[in-house]
C-alpha cells in the first residue's frame, strides 16, 4: 500500500521581486506574482486607486505627493485608505525600489485620508504617523480597508484559484496509529478527495542527459511515468487517504492533484502557521487571482462597493464592475487558466500532461484506452 511522504519543496525557493524597475509602474511581463501585487490589482478593480511615491512627509499627519499636485480644483481622494508597505516605490530616487524603508513602524501601515489639497499635492490622514513618510516611499490609496477587507478578499480569492501538481510519495516509517496512504498527514492542504486526479508510476528508467536542465529534474525519464489503476481517494479520520488495489511501490509513485493557489508559497509547500507577507510569491497568473479576489470582495464588502457600482443615470454603464460582471470575468479567467476534467475519477486519464516538477517534459501520456495517445485534459 502507498505510504505518504513528508512535504518536499516543489522547486528552489523564489526570491521576492522588487516593487518594479526604475521608471516603470505596475507589474512587468514575467514578473513574479506577489501578494502585494494581487492586492494592487484588486484595488484598481473596485474603485479609485493610486500607486504613488511620497515626495516628503511634511508633519506626522500629512504627506506630500508630487503626482497629486494640480492647479485644478480636484477631489476624490478623501475617505480612501492610505497604505504604507514600508518599501520604496518603483522609480524611487530616495532608495532602491522595493527595498525596505529604514525604521519603518508597522503601526503606520494603514490610515484614512481626511483631506486632499490639490495645490500642494498633500494628503492629511486621520491619525498621526509614528514616523513620518520618507521621500520615495511607496504609498497606495485603496477603497477597501487593507487589513479587514483587501487582504481577506485576496486570500479568499486564492482559494478559488487552482493549479495542478504532482506530489511525490517516498517510503517513510509511519508513526503508530497513522493510516498508511494518508495524504493529508503529509500535505495538510489536501483535504478533499476531489483534489486527487490520478496516480502515476514509473519503472525508474534514468533520465537521459539534458543540457537544458542542469538540475537533472527528478532523475527519472519523463516518458517512463504511466497511469496506475485500481486506486481510490476517500475521507477517513478527517483526512484524505489513498487506497491502492494490491499496493504500488511507494518510491516510484506520485499523485496528480488539484491544489488551491495559496498552497504554493515562495516556491515551496505552504506550511501551517505561515504568516502572510506583502512579498510572498504565489504561482498563479495575476489576472486569474485578481478576478477571483474581486468576486470575494463583493462577498466581504458589498456595502462599500455597491455605491461605487451604481448606475449614474438611466442608460449608462456602472462606474465600476458589478457582481455579475465580476462573476463573468472570473469564469473567463478560469476557462483561460484552469480547465479541469469533470468526469468521474475512474473515467479520467491521469492528466494533465504539463508537469510542474523541475525538468519535467510537457508531452502527453500514452494510454491504451485512448488508442495509445495521451489525452490532454487540463492546462493545455
Amino acid at each position: 500500500m502507498l505510504t505518504p511522504a513528508a512535504p518536499a519543496p516543489l522547486a528552489a525557493p523564489l526570491v521576492p521581486a522588487a516593487a518594479g524597475a526604475a521608471g516603470t509602474a505596475g507589474p512587468q511581463p514575467g514578473a513574479e506574482v506577489t501578494l502585494a501585487a494581487i492586492e494592487r490589482a484588486l484595488g484598481a478593480r473596485v474603485g479609485p486607486f493610486a500607486d504613488l511615491a511620497v515626495e516628503q512627509g511634511l508633519v506626522p499627519v500629512e504627506v506630500q505627493v508630487a503626482a497629486l499636485r494640480s492647479t485644478a480644483e480636484l477631489g476624490g481622494w478623501e475617505n480612501l485608505y492610505a497604505l504604507r508597505r514600508g518599501v520604496y516605490a518603483p522609480g524611487s530616487t530616495g532608495g532602491t525600489p522595493g527595498a525596505p524603508v529604514p525604521s519603518f513602524d508597522a503601526g503606520d501601515r494603514v490610515r484614512l485620508v481626511k483631506t486632499y489639497t490639490p495645490a500642494s499635492g498633500s494628503l492629511q490622514v486621520d491619525r498621526d504617523y509614528t514616523r513620518n513618510a520618507q521621500p520615495g516611499e511607496r504609498l497606495e490609496l485603496h477603497v477597501l480597508h487593507p487589513e479587514w477587507e483587501l487582504r481577506p478578499a485576496v486570500l479568499a480569492g486564492l482559494e478559488r484559484c487552482f493549479l495542478f501538481d504532482r506530489i511525490p510519495l517516498v517510503p517513510w516509517d509511519a508513526p503508530p496509529g497513522l493510516v498508511p496512504g494518508d495524504l493529508t498527514a503529509a500535505y495538510p492542504w489536501l483535504t478533499d478527495p476531489g483534489m486527487v486526479y490520478g496516480v502515476e508510476g514509473t519503472d525508474g528508467t534514468p533520465a537521459p542527459p539534458d543540457p537544458g536542465d542542469p538540475n537533472g529534474g527528478d532523475g527519472v525519464d519523463a516518458d517512463s511515468w504511466r497511469p496506475c489503476y485500481g486506486w481510490d481517494a476517500v475521507l477517513r479520520g478527517g483526512g484524505v487517504v489513498l487506497l491502492a488495489d494490491g499496493g504500488y511501490p511507494a518510491a516510484s509513485t506520485r499523485v496528480v492533484v488539484r491544489r488551491p493557489a495559496w498552497t504554493v508559497v515562495n516556491g515551496a509547500d505552504w506550511a501551517a502557521g505561515h504568516v502572510w507577507a506583502d512579498g510572498d510569491v504565489l504561482e498563479v497568473p495575476l489576472p486569474y487571482a485578481a478576478a477571483a479576489a474581486l468576486v470575494e470582495a463583493w462577498r466581504l464588502a458589498r456595502p462599500r462597493l455597491t455605491p461605487l457600482a451604481q448606475v449614474a443615470a438611466a442608460g449608462q454603464v456602472p462606474m465600476w464592475p458589478t457582481p455579475q460582471e465580476a462573476a463573468t470575468e472570473f469564469t473567463r479567467m478560469t476557462d483561460r487558466w484552469f480547465r479541469p476534467d469533470v468526469r468521474a475519477p475512474e473515467d479520467r486519464l491521469v492528466g494533465p500532461y504539463r508537469k510542474r516538477l523541475p525538468g519535467g517534459s510537457s508531452r502527453g501520456f500514452a494510454d491504451v484506452r485512448y488508442g495509445g495517445y495521451g489525452r490532454i485534459v487540463a492546462n493545455g
